[in-house]
């Protein structure tokens, strides 16, 4: 079964781990989505976009963007002692919910974002213990300007910072200032840019009707889709109520940076109600929910009937995906 391979140590975890994600892409490479022109929502979007017109290109620069990102999730993990050292868990479980439909296997400007979030929790979960997070601090809200170039709507992830350095205890003003000045600096050669090519209006534009409205679209497209959005919904449940169960159970490093996750998560979800994106857009809430699931199924110990269900849902959506 699906999880007990990928949570065990086996070099095989690499080369099934890949075969499974191309199968899962395959049809988008036959049959790549359109690519929009320009979006509102990034300004370096609309700059990257201009390179190619090529839709076959864009559907494998996102395919090895996802790909990067899960192997770097991973690490994350592990790093941190979530998961096994061994285990491809993490990547296994991020790529499979950012791949679950069709309408989620894009080039998309979250998808870029991604990457800078994920540097994001990686500096943030190493201040933890630290005295000195000064350069950790600076680092933050740089990559979370540079996200919110990429994606617009990561600009709500400012406050995963704060919440971070209250969450570990930072107390020194300096450590809580530097990020608001590291985070506009992007936005500042953005501005210059703008200002020299006397295109101020287009830098405007981006901040217009960021706030405009509500917008939860999930694409529910017959009945099999319903039925898989169900079966993960339960597992993403089952999986929490699990987590927050034995929270207490662990020791403090555990509590502490599981709480990172829940802010994250937190975070995630408000962001996405506040702003005009729909869930196929904003896809960043899936990040925590992966670390969620994963754990669960690294710490699971009767996983046989987990591992059937969770290997059903996954051939349920094979099947919906073809």
């Amino acid at each position: 079964m699906f999880i007990r391979f990928f949570r065990n140590s086996y070099i095989q975890q690499y080369i099934v781990f890949f075969v499974f994600a191309i199968a899962l892409w395959i049809p988008t490479f036959l049959n790549p989505p359109y690519i929009a022109a320009q979006n509102p929502s990034s300004p370096l979007y609309n700059l990257l976009i201009q390179l190619t017109q090529s839709k076959f290109i864009w559907a494998i620069l996102a395919f090895v963007l996802l790909l990067l990102q899960s192997l770097f999730f991973n690490l994350i993990l592990t790093n941190n002692e979530f998961i096994r050292k061994t285990s491809l868990l993490g990547s296994f479980i991020y790529f499979t919910f950012m791949s679950h439909h069709a309408s989620f296997q894009h080039f998309s400007p979250a998808l870029m974002s991604h990457f800078f979030i994920l540097f994001t929790i990686y500096f943030s979960l190493n201040m933890y213990g630290k005295e000195d997070v000064l350069r950790d601090s600076f680092r933050l809200g740089f990559y979370i300007g540079l996200a919110s170039l990429l994606y617009l709507p990561s600009i709500f992830f400012l406050a995963l910072i704060f919440s971070t350095l209250l969450l570990f205890r930072v107390t020194y003003w300096r450590q809580w200032i530097i990020p608001i000045f590291s985070f506009l600096t992007p936005y500042l050669f953005l501005f210059t840019y703008y200002f020299v090519s006397d295109k101020l209006y287009i830098f405007k534009s981006y901040f217009h009707n960021f706030l405009n409205g509500i917008s939860i679209n999930w694409p529910y497209d017959g009945m099999l889709s319903i039925i898989i959005s169900i079966a993960y919904g339960i597992i993403i449940l089952i999986s929490f109520l699990h987590l927050m169960g034995r929270k207490h159970e662990k020791n403090l490093y555990f509590r502490k940076k599981t709480t990172f996750f829940i802010y994250l998560l937190i975070i995630s979800i408000v962001s996405l109600l506040v702003s005009t994106e729909s869930m196929i857009s904003f896809t960043t809430y899936i990040i925590p929910i992966s670390f969620i699931v994963a754990v669960f199924f690294n710490n699971i110990k009767k996983l046989i009937w987990v591992d059937v269900f969770f290997s059903i849902t996954i051939i349920l959506m094979l099947i919906n995906l073809y």
